[in-house]
């Protein structure tokens, strides 16, 4: 059994790059996704007992690793940019965040008596994650303290079910041609400057990454980490995710750092290490359990926002084709929305779709914080 230190954390990035590896040569890894592959194979050392239950190493991952990442990742979202896409696509994208707060308060109104206790953060966990992503179910779950022995489930439901959106969204406008208008948008992204740190799956760049950006992105992190920690505790009934999200959005807007690259790789890297050590913590005996019912309850909060998302466009006559990016912008994150866009050869919205997507990084923890506190606060 793996119990010595360095080695922990060798194989904790080794499983990262391996699982990256995957996902971009081999069409098992695409199918399944890098953040998956890292959860199935912590789970796989763990149950097999090759390496230990609890270690230090772990406990850093999660009180610092995955806030830098955290702050990283928001460090790209620059509004300036994000509002070049037109506000017809960003009020697409909107009404798309509610129809997911929706999905998510009906799907606790029927099924959270199923699960006592969890069913309000779940529906929260769930909110932040399908309005922004990855990083945000990471946030929301550490604000809501969701139960590290459910978030392997919840992880595999939500990978599970994003997937087959996406392969409804592909076969919709050939399906609704009829009843929508399915027309490449004439918006013009010739213009919008995305940045060098930008690239569609957050992995390879199209400029070096200097000394002088590493630097900087690490002791901003920690900078912004020590604020975060310090406000916290003058003001504790504010969740310390909420800090981090709010300060780091407000640097990202600084020209300076719009400046730095290599934000998105470095955050990427972090999330991914947080979700092998979630797969190392996970026992099968405890996620059989409850696994059908947080997988049923993550399809009825996908399957709401896609009914009525799909029938608030039908009323305001919305083109199916922006409809549809702005869906997999909330739900399946920026690259979702670009890879839409461009399968299905909307290459006028692939620029938009990721930024749009960006905005969902931005109000992800506030939307999944907010919805749990209302939950438990009314319902519970």
């Amino acid at each position: 059994m793996i119990e010595y230190s360095f080695a922990i954390w060798m194989v904790l990035f080794f499983i990262v790059a391996f699982s990256f590896w995957l996902e971009s040569y081999t069409k098992i890894g695409q199918s399944i996704g890098a953040t998956l592959l890292c959860v199935i194979f912590g789970m796989i050392l763990t149950n097999t007992h090759c390496i230990t239950f609890k270690s230090a190493v772990y406990d850093t991952v999660f009180s610092t690793i995955t806030y830098l990442a955290i702050v990283w990742l928001l460090l790209t979202v620059h509004f300036k940019t994000i509002f070049q896409v037109g506000p017809r696509l960003l009020l697409m994208f909107f009404v798309a965040c509610g129809c997911t707060v929706l999905g998510a308060v009906i799907a606790f109104l029927f099924l959270g008596s199923h699960l006592p206790g969890v069913g309000e953060k779940l529906a929260g966990v769930l909110t932040g994650t399908y309005t922004g992503g990855s990083l945000n179910f990471v946030g929301v779950s550490d604000a809501l303290q969701f139960p590290a022995s459910l978030f392997s489930a919840a992880a595999t439901a939500d990978n599970i079910i994003t997937a087959i959106w996406i392969a409804f969204s592909l076969a919709l406008p050939r399906l609704l041609r009829r009843w929508y208008k399915v027309s490449d948008s004439k918006l013009d992204n010739s213009s919008i400057y995305v940045g060098g740190d930008s690239d569609s799956d957050g992995i390879s760049f199209s400029s070096v990454v200097s000394v002088f950006d590493c630097c900087v992105l690490v002791s901003v992190g920690f900078a912004v980490l020590l604020v975060s920690e310090w406000v916290h505790g003058m003001i504790p009934g504010v969740p310390k995710v909420i800090w981090l999200s709010t300060f780091s959005l407000l640097l990202a807007q600084v020209t300076f750092f719009q400046s730095i690259k290599g934000a998105f790789l470095f955050g990427t890297i972090g999330l991914h290490l947080f979700f092998v050590v979630i797969g190392i913590g996970s026992r099968f005996s405890e996620i059989v359990g409850s696994g059908w019912i947080i997988c049923l309850f993550t399809a009825l909060v996908v399957g709401i926002h896609g009914v009525s998302l799909l029938g608030i466009g039908k009323l305001m006559k919305w083109p199916l084709d922006s409809l549809l990016v702005a869906s997999q912008a909330a739900i399946g994150g920026s690259s979702t929305a670009m890879g839409i866009a461009v399968t299905k050869k909307w290459y006028s919205l692939s620029t938009p779709g990721l930024l749009i997507g960006l905005v969902g990084y931005a109000v992800g923890n506030y939307l999944g914080i907010g919805v749990a506190f209302l939950l438990t606060k009314f319902f519970s």
